[in-house]
């Protein structure tokens, strides 16, 4: 919960065009999202179940999947993990004209 609130505010930065936060922090946060969405991909689709959470038992959730809804979670993460993407580089954004 706490990494989509952060990222939720790297995404209102990125829409606005405010700096939040450095590049730097904004890359650790990319890779933490993407590292968590593959092990979501990988629990719910690839891997026997239960695996996951016997490896990593600081992952269990006692809210019932389905893949269905696991799937609709994973493309909702897409645009946070575009705007993490684009935060983490050292290039600034071009304002738009008006």
């Amino acid at each position: 919960m706490g990494l989509e609130l952060i990222l939720l505010l790297g995404v209102f930065g990125y829409s606005y065009k405010k700096p939040i936060l450095n590049p730097r922090f904004w890359r650790y946060i990319f890779w933490a999202s993407l590292f968590f969405t593959c092990l979501n991909i990988l629990d719910i689709f690839i891997l026997p179940e239960g695996l996951l959470i016997k490896l990593f038992p600081i992952l269990e959730s006692n809210i019932p999947t389905n893949k269905e809804d696991a799937l609709l979670a994973i493309i909702l993460t897409m645009p946070y993990l575009y705007v993490a993407y684009k935060l983490s580089s050292h290039k600034p954004q071009k304002k738009s004209k008006k």
